[in-house]
């Protein structure tokens, strides 16, 4: 493996459960040091978002407010300080539950006598230290998809928390800003949140080309309908069909990613125990969807095997210079596999009415061969 390869390897979470504590975001910023890391676009892409949100917004007669979720040690404080031009003053609120990155931000970026740079230690989701109806635009890259790496019932609360926080601190045609890689899972998470309360825009976040392209949501709290336009998805009626918004986000991510002949890992992972139906290979799918810093070539999927026991298969998107059983290894690790085959399969599960645990076999290499993707 590469000498980039390993040092990935060294910030990435056991298990993207990990994602949601701030024990594993204390530790990856102190290994970072003062290195800046950018989730999904950079300082001065994030602040043109921000900038183009905040010119929709009516003006208020006083400061402006912008809160950054989740700010890590991103730039995109600095890069609204510098294009910033009034005429009201614009105050810049970036919160983080890692002391470490907020201690690093504060100081690497600093005020300049228009836009006021704050960086708290606070809950994303609950922002209890902003006044409800103070805050013009809400900013967030990333957050939303570390902290939710499923749909289940505790992402669900989760998002929940965190739109009813929005609506609070939003004032009357106040913007969020949610870039996210929007997969599958993430999607049906902020349509269930949205329940026709919000209207939303789209479109692209990057202007460049790229293999993964993050994409811009712009919502607004309010009773409205979704129109779908040429260049964005147009905010102005309430989304009556999510299906035909995601196809568009779908055609306009695919439009912007180059066509690219890439090395291809076909993986298939076994099930052991009693647990070994459908309903246990859809909840390893859940489990391999959710997988921080994974791109699926095809998507995995329950595989039939006989007398009602079932696979799970997919096949994921590698660089060159990766391995292919690092790859496996890297996903049976984040799965919690077991990686000896040992004989007693059953004998510590449950004869009573508790369910039998999930267990999983070791990630098996299938194939490794090539195919073009945009």
């Amino acid at each position: 493996m590469s000498e980039l390869s390993e040092a990935a390897r060294d910030l990435l979470p056991r298990s993207a459960d990990e994602f949601g504590t701030v024990g594993y975001w204390d530790a990856f910023y102190r290994k970072r040091g003062d290195a800046v890391f950018h989730w999904y676009v950079d300082g001065a892409r994030g602040a043109a978002l921000v900038d183009a949100a905040l010119a929709d917004v009516n003006s208020s007669d006083g400061e402006r407010l912008v809160v950054n979720l989740g700010c890590g040690t991103c730039e995109v404080p600095r890069g609204l300080a510098e294009r910033w031009r009034g005429p009201h003053k614009l105050r810049v609120l970036s919160v983080d539950v890692s002391e470490e990155c907020v201690t690093r931000s504060r100081a690497a970026q600093q005020s300049t006598d228009l836009v006021a740079l704050d960086f708290e230690v606070m809950d994303a989701l609950a922002l209890p230290d902003v006044a409800d109806a103070s805050v013009d635009v809400i900013f967030d890259k990333g957050l939303v998809d570390a902290l939710h790496p499923r749909d289940d019932d505790a992402s669900r609360r989760s998002v929940g928390k965190l739109f009813a926080t929005l609506r609070r601190v939003l004032r009357p045609g106040g913007c969020v800003v949610l870039v996210s890689m929007l997969q599958g899972h993430i999607r049906s998470l902020v349509e269930r949140a949205c329940d026709g309360a919000w209207s939303v825009d789209a479109a692209p976040a990057s202007t460049e080309r790229a293999t993964l392209v993050p994409f811009c949501l712009r919502l607004r709290c309010e009773h409205e309908t979704l129109a779908v336009g040429d260049d964005a998805l147009t905010a102005g009626q309430r989304v009556a069909d999510w299906p035909a918004l995601w196809r568009a986000v779908d055609e306009r991510i695919k439009a912007r990613q180059p066509s690219t002949t890439v090395r291809v890992v076909e993986l298939s992972v076994g099930l052991r125990g009693r647990r070994n139906g459908l309903d246990a290979a859809e909840e390893v799918v859940t489990r391999l969807r959710g997988a921080a810093g994974v791109r699926w070539a095809t998507e995995p999927k329950p595989k039939p095997l006989a007398f009602g026991v079932h696979a799970v298969a997919g096949a994921v998107v590698v660089g060159e210079d990766d391995d292919a059983d690092d790859v496996r290894d890297r996903l049976g690790e984040a799965l919690g596999c077991e990686a000896v085959d040992d004989a007693a399969s059953t004998s510590s599960e449950s004869d009573g009415g508790e369910e039998a645990p999930l267990r999983m076999a070791w990630p098996e290499v299938v194939s490794v061969r090539s195919g073009q993707v945009r």
